[in-house]
């Protein structure tokens, strides 16, 4: 694999029960993923001073992105985003030489399983 890939995990909501929960989850698999050259981004509709406090409350050591204004847009231009809520749905995007490689998506009230993280990234090998 030439250069880094990265998940791009879109989340409703930080501060948000199943978004903490989900994102330090993988906070846990961080030093994992990284080993095999790939970097966690996530991305949720939240302004970047709120999430700049959740990443350093929670103590994330990946970047969480701002989709805030135009609100959504980010989200929207992959299909990861619920118009009626005004919140990025749960999908994740593994993005590698410029192409998405895989995707996969789990309920709003459900988290994503870490299996299918790893699913993904041996697509990568």
């Amino acid at each position: 694999m030439g250069e880094q890939a990265y998940f791009l995990v879109f989340y409703p909501f930080a501060f948000s029960a199943v978004c903490g929960s989900e994102l330090e989850e993988l906070e846990e698999v961080r030093e994992e993923f990284a080993a095999r050259n790939i970097r966690i981004m996530g991305v949720s509709v939240d302004h970047k001073y709120a999430l700049r406090t959740y990443a350093d409350q929670a103590r994330f050591g990946f970047d969480l992105l701002a989709d805030f204004w135009p609100h959504g847009a980010v989200a929207s231009s992959y299909g990861a985003f619920n118009f009626e809520s005004g919140a990025a749905t749960r999908h994740t995007f593994l993005i590698a030489e410029g192409r998405v490689v895989d995707s996969f998506s789990s309920p709003i009230h459900q988290a994503r399983a870490i299996a299918r993280y790893r699913e993904a990234m041996d697509l990568l090998t």
